[in-house]
């Protein structure tokens, strides 16, 4: 912990906070998910805790793209697990979820073209995702979207991993992962997520309600899909349409359909260059906007800095209390060998610390670039 400096707790999860930190030495931002373990351990049963978040990690650590929240680190000590990612001062994007305020056309297809690119590239690492919905989309300091949250997300050893799990969030959940069409779901549910995800930001609404039976009595809500002009869009209301059909080997983006890059290819967005949107190269029309999400009011930032303060606190007392365990202790009372009491080592998780080559890179040619901006 003593390599990061705490600035403002960003957010509350499940297991703990979400702190702003800056690098000590190279002066970056991330975000840094802190879990206490104790917490952690009473959310699961006691045999499978630690396999659950450690799959969770690994697979954060095995993908790396321009449009996902990527890890950077991961430590731990004997209270807290720790991870280190790509900072997104933007929020997420449950603003424009069945509120009054209102994507343009334009932000609205942006969005739907990073989150198509970010999918196809899960897709294509044999990873579902199973999870998408605007709080786990979050947007970046330049304006871009980025995924995160892997905790249902499931990968294929060489394919596309079928599954017949019930998960995710009800109204966003495809036909055949409520076990209602067909016999367990693969890639194609993803799409239909991605269905709702896009007539929700067009409509601030839902196609099919909150939780949807998917029987005779459920009712498709005909979207207006307005553009700039006050027109429809008839062009999204087709490939909206298409990523909503109940059955999965019909739905735009399933394999029997062509895969993605049929869906890439659909007249809706306008023929972009799609490897210029893989990398985060396309200017963003949200850029102007972030200002006033990115600065909380004076009040809320000393009170988001106080209770960082506090939590780093907390975890400097944990760092420092295992030092003294593994040199001894103040009266040198613990037996050669011995790192921690025997408490503490069973909540410790083997094979969990993690160092990004990329954010190394990354690091180091952002402080190249900053030194020959001062020269």
């Amino acid at each position: 912990m003593e390599d990061f400096r705490a600035v403002r707790v960003l957010g509350q999860g499940g297991f703990g906070q979400v702190l702003e930190v800056v690098k000590r030495d190279s002066g970056k931002h991330y975000a840094m998910k802190v879990m206490k373990k104790s917490t952690v351990q009473a959310a699961y049963r006691e045999e499978d805790w630690k396999e659950a978040v450690l799959l969770e990690k690994q697979l954060q650590a095995a993908l790396h793209h321009a449009l996902l929240v990527n890890l950077a680190y991961a430590f731990q000590n004997s209270v807290y697990l720790l991870l280190v990612m790509d900072s997104c001062p933007g929020g997420d994007l449950s603003d424009f979820a069945l509120t009054a305020d209102r994507l343009t056309p334009a932000q609205v297809r942006f969005v739907g073209l990073e989150t198509c690119a970010v999918l196809s590239f899960l897709h294509s690492q044999f990873v579902l995702y199973r999870d998408l919905k605007p709080e786990n989309l979050l947007l970046d300091g330049t304006g871009h979207v980025r995924l995160v949250d892997f905790g249902l997300a499931l990968k294929g050893d060489g394919k596309m991993p079928v599954s017949d799990e019930v998960c995710g969030t009800p109204c966003y959940m495809a036909p055949e992962v409520k076990n209602i069409v067909g016999r367990g779901y693969s890639v194609a549910a993803d799409w239909y997520t991605f269905g709702v995800l896009m007539y929700e930001l067009s409509e601030q609404n839902l196609p099919f309600g909150d939780d949807p039976l998917f029987d005779n009595r459920t009712e498709y809500r005909t979207p207006a899909f307005l553009d700039e002009g006050a027109k429809q869009n008839g062009e999204l209301l087709d490939m909206v349409q298409r990523l909503l059909l109940w059955s999965p080997t019909k739905r735009l983006g399933g394999p029997e359909q062509g895969g993605s890059q049929v869906l890439k290819s659909h007249p809706y967005w306008n023929d972009p260059e799609w490897d210029l949107v893989e990398h985060r190269r396309l200017a963003s029309p949200l850029k102007p906007w972030l200002g006033r999400r990115v600065k909380p009011n004076e009040q809320k930032l000393r009170k988001q800095q106080r209770a960082a303060a506090e939590t780093a606190k907390e975890m400097a007392k944990a760092d420092t209390k295992d030092k003294l365990k593994e040199g001894g202790g103040k009266h040198g009372l613990m037996k050669h060998g011995s790192s921690k009491h025997a408490s503490d080592a069973k909540l410790d998780i083997v094979e969990w610390d993690f160092v990004s080559p990329e954010a190394i890179t990354q690091e180091y040619m952002e402080t190249m670039a900053t030194q020959v901006h001062i020269l």
